[in-house]
C-alpha cells in the first residue's frame, strides 16, 4: 500500500514540477532505493552495506519502523524515527515551495 502511494506522488510531483526527463530517476529512487532500505520485507539486520547504512535516515524506513514499534513494542523506540519522518516533511515542504515559486516566476514571466 505504501509502495502504491509513494508511487503516485512521485507521478504527481513529476507532472506538477520536474522538467522531462528526470522521470526514470526519480522512479528508481522512490521504488528500488526505498523498498529495498525500508526494511519492510526483509529485516534490517539482513540488508547488505549500502541498504543497512541508509536504513537509519530513509524515508520508508522512518515510516515503517514506528509502525513496527508501535505493533510489537508498543511504540518504544518510535521517537527518533518520528524526528526523521518530520525532517523530511520540513525537506519536502520547503522543496515544494521552492518549486512553486519557481513555478510562478516562470508563468509570470510569460
Amino acid at each position: 500500500m505504501l509502495a502504491g502511494e509513494r508511487v503516485h506522488e512521485v507521478r504527481h510531483f513529476q507532472l506538477t514540477f520536474a522538467e522531462e526527463g528526470c522521470e526514470d530517476v526519480l522512479l528508481v529512487d522512490e521504488i528500488l532505493v526505498d523498498q529495498s532500505g525500508a526494511g519492510c520485507a526483509i529485516p534490517v539486520s539482513f540488508l547488505p552495506g549500502f541498504w543497512h547504512h541508509i536504513h537509519s535516515f530513509w524515508l520508508g524506513s522512518a515510516a515503517m519502523e514506528p509502525i513496527r514499534s508501535v505493533i510489537y513494542f508498543g511504540g518504544n523506540g518510535a521517537g527518533p524515527h518520528l524526528l526523521v519522518l518530520g525532517i523530511w516533511l520540513v525537506a519536502a515542504l520547503g522543496l515544494t515551495g521552492l518549486l512553486a515559486s519557481r513555478q510562478s516566476k516562470k508563468t509570470a514571466a510569460q
